[in-house]
């Protein structure tokens, strides 16, 4: 299901009526293209990740080879758009 087609959280709702704030944040700042810079080691990779098209809940941007004690991953606050949406990520080993 595309994240354009999911209803706002029950709870979120209620925490934004209470606190006065508009309920159609999602309509009015809509997701982006996002830049999500994957570092491991020295190794550098970069991913433009399409949020407008993304499934609702954990998204694969990769496998990537961690063979350093050194690992970031950045996620731009730059995008074609106003709003980023990224709250987490989520490292899963592989079965060799």
């Amino acid at each position: 299901m595309p994240v354009e087609a999911l209803d706002q959280n029950v709870r979120e709702t209620a925490i934004l009526n209470s606190q006065e704030l508009p309920t159609d944040w999602y309509e009015r700042f809509t997701p982006g293209i996002t830049t999500i810079e994957v570092l491991i080691g020295e190794k550098r990779e970069v991913i433009e990740f399409n949020a407008p098209a993304a499934a609702y809940g954990w998204n694969t941007i990769g496998e990537f080879v961690v063979d350093s004690e050194r690992t970031e991953v950045r996620i731009s606050g730059a995008s074609n758009r106003q709003t980023i949406y990224a709250d987490a990520i989520q490292w899963v080993p592989l079965n060799e």
